[in-house]
């Protein structure tokens, strides 16, 4: 049975190449086709794909998009172009293990599973702090269904439309379809055996508003799953920590903590603009105080018996609070974009 690899991506330089150094060297009994789809990369990616894959047994196949239109709209150009019943998904800076294929397609041998997650675990072991590093130490990258690591029978990715492109730039429309899917009476199953590593990414201050830029998307996949999210914690995990999660309806507690902290300023504003002023950087201080003492234990994964310097807990604190603003305000945003408010 053809299984067809779907891997987008967008100015992949080295990372893809070892990907499809990986990718051709898979201990795979059946057939396999790899689908290479380019969103309109601008650096050499489609000279190393097409040199790479030039004298090779396995099928390859690429397609470039003339306009970037993001990693899910890739991804569907990538179904339509699969011939295999079975459609796996690995991202261009991933490294699968040699049997990574030949575990995520076992279990869709039966016929009562539509789709398998594998085990995404870091390339390597770090102290990690949220929104500085994206990565928890020797564990799975994300809840969710993802879709790095993930495969799906053909017939069911086109009975549900693929995935929703609304969700481009890449954020939560992953997860979106697998909800589809599960809505849809699919079955989808967790593989810990199909490991793929991924690499652990520092996020630079200066890019850490259009890391958080995704955020636009919560309220659409609040609108579209409410009812999964509230019933299955699984899910209800896919949208961050026990702060950022709903909590009452469509308030999460940052959001509800944010509204009363709103309210505090205003009448601060109102008695004093320079009483206001005061008031924020002393919450300011205190923020970064009680953090650095105590409050990155709750922000990371940290191997037992490692230390993690002050200096990274002194920049956590600042990505930190601004991570929660941006995550706010594009909730806010995107609460007016799809006509729903969660925020």
């Amino acid at each position: 049975m053809l299984v067809s690899i779907v891997v987008p991506f967008h100015n992949g330089g080295k990372a893809i190449r070892n990907l499809i150094y990986s990718l051709l060297n898979l201990s795979f009994e059946n057939e396999y086709e790899i689908i290479f789809v380019d969103d309109s990369s601008t650096d050499n990616s489609s000279e190393i794909v097409a040199n790479l894959t030039k004298k090779v047994s396995v099928k390859c196949k690429y397609i470039r998009l003339e306009n970037r239109r993001g990693s899910f709209y890739a991804r569907n150009r990538g179904i339509e172009l699969a011939e295999g019943k079975i459609v796996a998904f690995i991202d261009a800076d991933m490294i699968p293990d040699r049997n990574w294929l030949k575990y995520l397609v076992e279990p869709l041998l039966d016929n009562n599973v539509e789709g398998v997650c594998g085990k995404t675990i870091p390339a390597k072991e770090d102290i990690i702090i949220e929104a500085v590093k994206v990565a928890p130490s020797g564990e799975e990258l994300a809840y969710g269904f993802g879709s790095g690591n993930v495969a799906y029978r053909r017939d069911v990715l086109l009975a549900v439309s693929g995935f929703d492109e609304r969700f481009d730039p890449k954020f939560r429309g992953d997860t979106d379809l697998g909800c589809r899917i599960l809505k849809a009476g699919g079955r989808i199953v967790y593989e810990p055996r199909a490991i793929a590593y991924h690499p652990i990414k520092e996020i630079p201050l200066i890019k850490l508003w259009d890391y958080t830029r995704g955020h636009i998307h919560d309220p659409l996949f609040y609108k579209k799953h409410k009812d999964l999210i509230f019933s299955s914690e699984k899910i209800k995990k896919t949208l961050g920590s026990t702060f950022t999660q709903p909590f009452i309806g469509p308030l999460s507690l940052l959001g509800l903590m944010s509204i009363s902290t709103l309210g505090m300023l205003i009448t601060f504003a109102y008695i004093s603009m320079l009483f206001l002023l005061y008031v924020v950087i002393s919450l300011i201080i205190l923020w970064v105080a009680f953090f650095v003492i105590s409050g990155y234990k709750f922000a990371s994964s940290i191997p037992k018996g490692r230390k993690v310097e002050l200096k990274l807990r002194f920049k956590a604190s600042i990505h930190i609070l601004l991570y929660m603003l941006f995550l706010l305000l594009f909730r806010a945003y995107g609460s007016f974009k799809y006509k729903q408010f969660f925020i």
